[in-house]
């Protein structure tokens, strides 16, 4: 049951961070809806950081192919059963085909991970590792991170039985970053 309502607060997640730049949705600006590439803090450290942020973890995750078979739409990270770019091809839910539809979120899933290491890396390097039962290091520690990555594209059948949704860890990861970052602001 808490895995359900994990999926469903991780559907909301994505809605929410879509079509809204990165920096200015972390810096909790009141103008959110604009692209990066238009954002009025392009000067920031914030910035650079989330541009450098979202392309290593782009490269490493879809350029290193990470994201093991079947957790994830190779076009934008979600699981299959989310992206609109894929539908069932059995009838119990768990084989998809390609719709020729393009993913309704790209992009979203790193930007949302990265935006979460950018505003608070101490706090963000000590819950990663909680969760990995590692220390999470220096990010540019490129052993460390390559099995972080690795990590985070393990499958995972979200939802705790059979039938559940297949997944990375990565979309788990995310939505325990969230939850435990609104818990701690109160």
């Amino acid at each position: 049951m808490e895995e359900a309502r994990e999926i469903a607060e991780f559907e909301d997640l994505l809605a929410e961070w879509a079509g809204c730049c990165a920096v200015c949705k972390l810096e909790e600006s009141s103008e959110v809806e604009h692209k990066m590439e238009e954002c009025p803090r392009r000067d920031e450290w914030s910035w650079g950081h989330m541009q450098e942020g979202m392309r290593a973890v782009s490269e490493e995750m879809m350029g290193r192919r990470r994201f093991a078979l079947y957790s994830a739409c190779f076009g934008c990270g979600l699981p299959q059963a989310i992206c609109v770019g894929w539908e069932a091809a059995s009838e119990d839910g768990r084989l998809f085909r390609r719709t020729g539809k393009k993913c309704q979120y790209p992009g979203v899933l790193f930007r949302i991970f990265v935006a979460q290491r950018v505003r608070a890396r101490e706090w963000w390097a000590v819950a990663v590792g909680r969760m990995t039962s590692t220390e999470v290091g220096e990010v540019g520690d490129p052993e460390q991170m390559g099995k972080l990555y690795a990590w985070l594209g393990e499958l995972v059948e979200w939802g705790g039985r059979a039938g559940a949704m297949q997944a990375s860890r990565l979309c788990q990861v995310v939505t325990q970053l969230n939850r435990e970052w609104k818990g701690r602001r109160g």
